[in-house]
């Protein structure tokens, strides 16, 4: 297992921000749910824990970014870069390519 701790600045309102989180991390437990065997996200919408086989990410959004904390299958830490760059280009429209 690999340790993954990312943060991405969203450049929104939190308002907007959490809106966005919500609707990612939905459309991503739909459009993946072959690794994402459970999406939780929190009542208030600001934070999400995502479990597949072998990992567990949990998700925060605050004022300034997201940020990602987990432990991952070491394969899947060499993609932190990309998954990094996922975030950015789908936290702004709040959906999933």
């Amino acid at each position: 297992m690999a340790a993954i701790n990312l943060s991405v600045p969203h450049g929104q309102t939190i308002e907007v921000a959490t809106e966005n989180f919500g609707k990612t991390i939905r459309a991503a437990s739909v459009k993946y749910s072959q690794w994402i065997a459970q999406a939780e996200l929190s009542d208030d919408g600001r934070s999400a824990k995502l479990t597949g086989s072998g990992y567990r990410i949990d998700l925060t959004v605050d004022e300034l970014a997201v940020h990602a904390k987990g432990n991952v299958p070491l394969f899947v830490k060499m993609f932190e870069g990309r998954i990094k760059e996922f975030v950015e280009s789908t936290l702004g429209k709040g959906d999933v390519p």
